[in-house]
């Protein structure tokens, strides 16, 4: 069975501001594995309207009940037990 690396993260997911309407940010550019293995990712609890697609397309659109700062932490796994994450503020007007 071939040794597989932890998946890197390139670079770093950063604070994000959304107001009143519909955004989405790809993280697929943030997480790379170096084995080239294919990533899927997860977060924790998100706000309403909010969601995360396990290729890594975070999206979603403001409303009176998910405004506010949220921290919103992102895992990306390379299929074979090894991970990455990262943490940024979303920001809902």
């Amino acid at each position: 069975m071939p040794d597989h690396s932890v998946p890197k993260q390139y670079g770093s997911l950063r604070f994000i501001g959304c107001c009143a309407q519909t955004a989405a940010l790809d993280q697929f550019s943030v997480f790379k594995d170096p084995d080239g293995d294919e990533l899927t990712f997860s977060t924790g609890r998100l706000p309403v309207a909010i969601s995360l697609s396990s290729n890594g397309v975070l999206s979603g659109q403001s409303n009176n009940r998910n405004r506010g700062a949220w921290f919103i932490v992102i895992e990306a796994y390379d299929g074979f037990g090894e991970s990455a994450s990262d943490g940024f503020l979303l920001v809902i007007n």
